[in-house]
């Protein structure tokens, strides 16, 4: 064999970098359409599945709010909430009823955020959006602070 087809044969059977990772094709699918300092700023759509999976579908729900408000397409926000609000007090029940645990917790979440970063991020948003990601510490730092609030009430013994 000559020398190039040597080289071609080598450069054809490594992957490329981003194949390496396992679930890069997952991975780069939350990231797709995130662009470098161009509006409109985002919340981005693993922020909004992340914060209804630790927090609630509520609080996910609220971040796709804002992100609605940011687009100017406020005909999204009422439906967005009304699912978010609607599923949050259903588990509520649900949860009081099954006897609330951790795991069945976050899989509830889980399956409640899939709308949010699923159906209406693409109906309200659009699937080919370019957006630049919102940071998301003052949320967290919000999230945070009601845990620890519902977390001192508990110690209190506040029913």
């Amino acid at each position: 064999m000559e020398e190039d087809e040597k080289e071609n044969l080598n450069t054809e059977n490594k992957p490329e970098k981003a194949n390496d990772e396992p679930w890069a094709w997952y991975t780069q699918q939350w990231k797709r359409n995130i662009v470098e300092n161009q509006e409109p700023y985002l919340y981005s759509r693993q922020v909004i599945y992340a914060f209804s999976l630790l927090f609630s579908v509520f609080f996910g729900g609220i971040l796709l709010s804002f992100n609605l408000k940011e687009i100017e397409n406020r005909k999204g926000i009422v439906p967005v909430m009304v699912y978010a609000l609607s599923y949050t007090i259903i588990m509520i029940f649900v949860m009081n009823y099954l006897g609330a645990n951790i795991a069945l917790t976050l899989v509830s979440n889980m399956i409640g955020a899939i709308p949010l970063y699923n159906t209406f991020w693409l109906k309200y948003i659009g699937k080919d959006t370019k957006y630049s990601t919102r940071p998301f510490s003052t949320p967290l730092g919000i999230g945070i602070a009601i845990c620890l609030f519902l977390f001192w009430l508990v110690l209190l013994g506040v029913k």
